[in-house]
């Protein structure tokens, strides 16, 4: 039997070769295609809120105490605010990923990730 975490385990080594292959000046990253699957399926994942939210207000419906329901109110609004947010930075990564078409372009953004503490910050925020 797979292991449930084997898809995450493949796609976060898909990660690691494309960021090695980025680094030592791969044109194409050997992960592009698994990256760019990935961050579409963030900017998909906006057709779940609306589902998810329901299973909420049913809970919201059954909760017990006050206690219980103000938490389900905070899931609630939590859930679209998570997921849309995770949903405009896949885009900003997405169209980062897809202006990179040639060599020069990878360069550059190797030597912005290598600028100091605000390469470091641009990394995290395009990459972590």
């Amino acid at each position: 039997m797979e292991s449930p975490y084997a898809k995450d385990l493949a796609f976060t080594e898909a990660l690691a070769m494309d960021a090695a292959a980025i680094l030592s000046g791969g044109v194409k990253a050997l992960g592009d295609d698994a990256l760019r699957a990935a961050l579409q399926e963030c900017i998909d994942a906006r057709s779940l809120v609306a589902p998810e939210q329901a299973k909420v207000r049913a809970l919201i419906r059954s909760a017990d105490t006050d206690v219980e329901r103000d938490y389900r109110e905070y899931q609630h609004a939590l859930i679209k605010l998570q997921i849309e947010r995770a949903a405009k930075v896949a885009e900003t990564r997405l169209r980062l990923l897809d202006s990179l078409t040639s060599e020069g372009d990878y360069e550059r953004e190797r030597a912005l990730c290598r600028r100091g503490l605000e390469g470091t910050i641009y990394w995290f925020q395009m990459y972590a």
